[in-house]
């Protein structure tokens, strides 16, 4: 019997399939036994199991007939075995663009709308109980005693949720903000220095350092006097965020390590992780560090502006501005701010450049940007904001935030991983998650 077992499981993992995994701000490849053949789909016309080409792993495709906004679609499945981590890590997305979807909607267009649901690789593939829409029961399964395949076995239950909202007009620039005519504005006037690296004192007064445990770690944005945006997995582990305690924040700093006139210090009251976040697709990275207490505006601090959403299609010349703390072309921290000036490209050209990669983390809520030349964000520039500038009526120059460096493709240095700036940069797209971030900042 033993000698069986043992059979089995040489079998079960003869087969591997490379998943890319981020850690520590580096992109490893590991090796990960693949799932056997899914079970049969309860409800073919609404659920089915499809193999992924360019991953070699099974996923779930979802066909749904809205009925209104929002939209609420739950997947409840369960799988033989107990979860090794806090949280199960799959996801449940729209396969189609968010906005497109939404218009359809608002439009009483009520044709099919389809997702992917993405399995943790670390399981076997589980067995769909139930999918609702809006409450209402489209897919039911058998219930999960009576199957012979898991019977007399620990059993696990797992739920994801996917919620398209409204659309808000009402959060637009300044809207978030209790002292919005301060947002987006240098009041040091500044030159761009368009072809360097190299920045000034004052010239990004939103930038912000973020420490753990008082060591530099990555950076964000500074949105209100009480909060500041980063990305999700640089204040979580296991997609459950960490002790606030451990985080300062640090803002009007230009060098590094040395002490700067004027930048101030803030402890962290609260961590609020976007409910979508997923460690192992990277999907909605995005967190909001609440702080214990306002900081003061000078030429040094100040937040930058949100907007609502924005195609960047729409502009004739789609680049952004990031500035921060990376490593050189060395390998080494820099000390100083530095900033880097990346154009944003279509999502096809993105997926086409590296599909093994930019197939897996790229989605309808992140963007890619980079000129693939040596210039690019890397190792320790996590969180670090993407800016856009707008003219005022006025004339005043105002700067947006468009997006936060998310990963980037590595490559080995040394005996170090670091970032591969002959790759494109995932940055998370900010103005896909305003309606969460203004929940957060009020």
């Amino acid at each position: 019997m033993l000698e069986e077992e043992e059979e089995e499981e040489e079998e079960e993992g003869r087969v591997i399939l490379h998943q890319l995994l981020f850690v520590a701000g580096m992109i490893e490849v590991l090796a990960i036994p693949l799932q056997k053949p899914p079970p049969i789909s309860p409800c073919p016309s609404v659920f089915t199991y499809a193999l992924e080409e360019k991953t070699g792993a099974w996923k779930g495709i979802i066909v749904v007939t809205p009925t209104k906004l929002p939209l609420h679609v739950r997947v409840e499945l369960f799988m033989k075995g107990q979860l090794s981590e806090k949280k199960y890590n799959g996801a449940l997305v729209l396969a189609e663009n968010e906005d497109m979807v939404r218009e359809r909607l608002l439009a009483k267009d009520y044709s099919l709308v389809k997702y992917n649901l993405y399995f943790s690789p670390h399981y076997l593939v589980p067995l769909v109980q139930r999918i609702l829409v809006n409450g209402k029961i489209v897919c039911q399964g058998p219930d999960k005693f009576y199957i012979p395949l898991i019977s007399g076995r620990v059993v696990t239950e797992i739920v994801m949720d996917h919620i398209l909202q409204e659309d808000d007009p009402s959060i637009i620039f300044g809207d978030a903000f209790s002292d919005n005519s301060r947002c987006g504005l240098i009041p040091t006037a500044k030159p761009l220095i368009l072809h360097s690296t190299a920045t000034s004192r004052g010239q990004w007064p939103w930038h912000a350092a973020i420490y753990k445990n008082g060591l530099y770690l990555c950076a964000g944005a500074l949105i209100t006097q009480s909060a500041v945006l980063t990305v999700a997995h640089c204040v979580t582990n296991s997609e459950v965020a960490e002790d606030h305690s451990k985080f300062t924040v640090h803002l009007g700093k230009y060098h590094l390590r040395k002490e700067d006139d004027g930048a101030q210090e803030a402890k962290v009251d609260k961590i609020y992780v976007h409910p979508s976040f997923n460690s192992t697709t990277f999907y909605s990275d995005l967190a909001v560090l609440r702080l214990a207490s306002p900081v003061t505006l000078t030429e040094y601090v100040t937040p930058v502006c949100l907007e609502s959403g924005i195609d960047v299609r729409s502009f004739e010349e789609p680049r952004g501005y990031v500035a921060g703390w990376g490593m050189d072309e060395q390998g080494a921290q820099t000390e100083d701010l530095r900033m880097a000036i990346m154009p944003i490209v279509p999502q096809e050209v993105c997926l086409r450049s590296y599909p093994e990669f930019f197939g897996y983390f790229s989605n309808n809520k992140t963007f890619c940007a980079g000129n693939r030349n040596g210039t690019s964000p890397c190792n320790g520039d996590s969180g670090g904001a993407m800016v856009q500038p707008r003219s005022a009526d006025n004339g005043t120059q105002v700067w947006f935030l468009r997006g936060l460096v998310s990963l980037s493709v590595s490559k080995v240095n040394g005996t170090k991983r670091i970032c591969n700036s002959e790759h494109y940069t995932v940055f998370t797209d900010v103005t896909k998650h305003l309606r969460w971030i203004s929940q957060h900042i009020k």
